[in-house]
């Protein structure tokens, strides 16, 4: 799912609480960010259970939602669980990383 605004991120948010929402940060012309993408999109439906994906393109978005979000460099991703930040990452990450990253977050 894309969203573009902080308005768009907030129901996003209320409608999946007690989801975790990972929200990436992205650009077409960014060859890491479509490496990630290809990461995520590797998840399995196990591995993804509980997890709610959720895309910003930075050239596209609401500039001041990246400012918001201290964006400077992608991709990022920011990770949601009961609609407080609980974990950033920026850069790519391999899947095992990624998985990782869900399981702690999962467990706070």
């Amino acid at each position: 799912m894309e969203i573009k605004t902080k308005s768009d991120l907030d129901k996003i948010i209320s409608e999946n609480f007690g989801k975790l929402i990972i929200v990436r940060f992205h650009a077409s012309w960014c060859s890491p960010c479509r490496a990630l993408a290809n990461t995520i999109n590797s998840l399995t439906a196990e591995e993804s259970s509980g997890v709610e994906f959720v895309e910003v393109d930075v050239d596209e978005a609401d500039e001041g939602f990246i400012e918001e979000y201290g964006i400077r460099n992608i991709p990022v991703m920011i990770f949601f669980k009961d609609g407080l930040i609980a974990n950033k990452t920026v850069g790519l990450r391999t899947k095992q990383d990624l998985l990782t990253i869900i399981d702690e977050v999962k467990s706070k």
